[in-house]
């Protein structure tokens, strides 16, 4: 009887450490898993985090070409509000010039010279050089 009393404590001990070791074991497992999806967040909002500075960066890029066009846009208009206003200036000097003062400026600007002249007007342009 005491060899049964003795043999049933033996089973009952080791069932019970195995159950022990089982807990043990799943207590890790749970650890483990634990720490693998705190560390998936982690990765995931470090991903997030990414993806959004990278839109931040391309917003500014974008803000930043748009502006850039405008000041282009806007420094076309002036140089040609300034051509312009220098051709106005020109053109009052050319109304009471000579046609051959006015063929001299048009030739600058590569216009077409008065009265069909242009050949003429290269002849005595070679004249006055010589």
């Amino acid at each position: 009887l005491e060899q049964k009393a003795q043999n049933r404590d033996l089973m009952l001990h080791a069932t019970v450490q195995k159950q022990q070791a089982g807990a043990h074991i799943v207590t890790e497992i749970v650890q483990m898993n634990k720490e693998r999806l705190e560390r998936a967040q982690e990765h995931s909002r470090k991903v997030i985090i990414a993806n959004m500075k990278a839109k931040s960066a391309r917003v500014d890029n974008l803000k930043k070409l748009k502006q850039e066009v405008q000041d282009q846009r806007l420094q076309t208009v002036k140089n040609a509000m300034e051509e312009k206003e220098a051709l106005k200036m020109k053109l009052s000097t050319v109304r009471d010039a000579s046609p051959k003062r006015i063929n001299k400026m048009l030739k600058e600007y590569d216009l077409p010279l008065l009265g069909g002249k242009q050949e003429n007007e290269n002849a005595e342009e070679e004249r006055e050089r010589r």
